[in-house]
């Protein structure tokens, strides 16, 4: 990166940090955005204090006079981290928002990488690349383990070549997206305690708006788990799967919500959770004794499987806050499957169109394709809810599979791949 250019560059973004009750992660967060490889007076850091009943206030203000860039607190009553970004985006002055978590600590070269982006490429979503501050190994509690392991499994799939962007990476831990784009998505739902920027994502995808990772736009996550507060977000993440089957009903089928229990077990802790609250409350009180004593013995297999178990059962607890019984869950399931999305679909055959292939899937938004070869049929790239549209890198990965090989001979597959390489390096460089 030229940083000539970047510390001269004109855009301007906002860094707007939603915090409840994390006076403690606030200095390291506000310090790393004061060691960034562009100016100070380029970017502003907006702290939202939502409801804090810590020493938020008094910590962020004994920094502020420290700080070098352009700072704002704001104070408003609990309404959740939503409304919080909500009223940062608001409040910011410049055209570009940056959505940060207070346990995030910046890279130097996090604002400049999200600013480079959004001056090479406009109207897109970036995706700040943030990362564990340790890996699972390094962990000292088997829940430290197990949820860093859950993280670094998201963070890894959605860094492989040729993903494609779902709703659910959208993450509002760190990602940059224009003030006007921002108003004219309406915003954060601020009904959804959590998963509010999943659902912000479906409304992203629908208006086809590009998300990109930028590997750059580094952070780093902060923080040690705790086992209440996991779970009551595993409840939380319940509730809001419901609003957000709701409100979007052609993603359903993307949501757990939508999804049996896949053990038998866990379909009868479900069933007892629905029309026993006795037998459940008494075996919920079981596996959190079984938690505790695997801990303590160092059982770690089993330790990780009662966990799922409780995570499965507040997640579905949470289902039952909003939907009272299993038959009010059933009518959601039938309703949303009425409302089957209007997928776009083509198909291509590449002997004859690969020249046009870059050309023809940016030109217009593409859910699938139906792929030839001549007189081969090479496959289907299905139609997915609540995905992105097809890019031309996704048709190069799709070509990889070792069936569509057999059928075309690993020569002309090899040389088709190239051609597929070249037309999408060649359009890269046009744009």
């Amino acid at each position: 990166m030229n940083k000539e250019l970047i510390t001269t560059m004109t855009p301007q973004i906002s860094i707007i940090i939603p915090n409840h009750n994390q006076a403690s992660a606030l200095p390291r967060t506000l310090r790393a955005l004061a060691s960034q490889t562009v100016k100070p007076d380029c970017y502003e850091v907006i702290v939202v204090a939502d409801g804090c009943q810590d020493e938020t206030v008094s910590v962020v203000k004994t920094l502020e006079a420290t700080l070098p860039y352009h700072f704002q607190l704001i104070e408003q009553t609990g309404k959740g981290k939503a409304a919080a970004r909500n009223r940062g985006a608001a409040e910011a002055k410049s055209p570009l928002l940056l959505f940060l978590d207070a346990d995030q600590e910046a890279a130097p070269q996090l604002i400049g990488s999200h600013l480079a982006a959004h001056l090479a490429e406009p109207g897109q979503i970036y995706l700040g690349n943030f990362t564990l501050d340790s890996p699972p190994e390094h962990a000292t509690s088997l829940l430290e383990v197990e949820v860093k392991r859950r993280q670094q499994k998201y963070l890894k799939g959605r860094q492989q070549p040729g993903h494609r962007f779902t709703l659910f990476d959208v993450n509002a831990a760190n990602f940059s997206i224009s003030r006007d784009i921002f108003q004219e998505l309406g915003g954060f739902d601020e009904r959804f305690q959590t998963s509010g920027d999943y659902e912000f994502g479906v409304r992203a995808l629908q208006n086809r708006l590009r998300l990109h990772l930028v590997a750059d736009a580094v952070s780093f996550q902060h923080g040690s788990p705790d086992l209440e507060a996991e779970l009551a977000l595993a409840r939380s993440e319940g509730s809001c799967n419901v609003l957000l089957a709701q409100k979007h009903p052609e993603v359903i089928n993307r949501l757990r919500v939508s999804h049996e229990p896949y053990t038998r077990l866990r379909r009868t802790l479900r069933k007892w959770l629905w029309s026993q609250p006795v037998l459940s409350w008494l075996t919920l009180r079981s596996l959190t004794k079984g938690l505790k004593l695997t801990e303590s013995l160092g059982l770690a297999k089993y330790w990780s499987k009662l966990f799922e178990l409780l995570r499965d059962y507040y997640f579905w607890l949470g289902v039952k806050d909003v939907l009272w019984t299993e038959f009010y869950w059933k009518r959601l399931l039938e309703a949303a499957r009425e409302r089957w999305p209007d997928f776009k679909e083509m198909e291509i055959d590449l002997a004859t169109e690969l020249p046009r292939l870059t050309e023809i899937i940016e030109s217009q938004p593409l859910d699938g394709l139906w792929l030839r070869y001549g007189s081969y049929f090479l496959g289907h790239l299905k139609p997915i809810s609540g995905t992105e549209a097809l890019r031309p890198i996704h048709v190069r990965e799709f070509l990889g599979d070792s069936l569509i090989m057999t059928k075309l001979g690993k020569a002309t597959l090899e040389n088709l791949q190239n051609q597929v390489q070249l037309a999408t390096k060649t359009a890269g460089r046009k744009r």
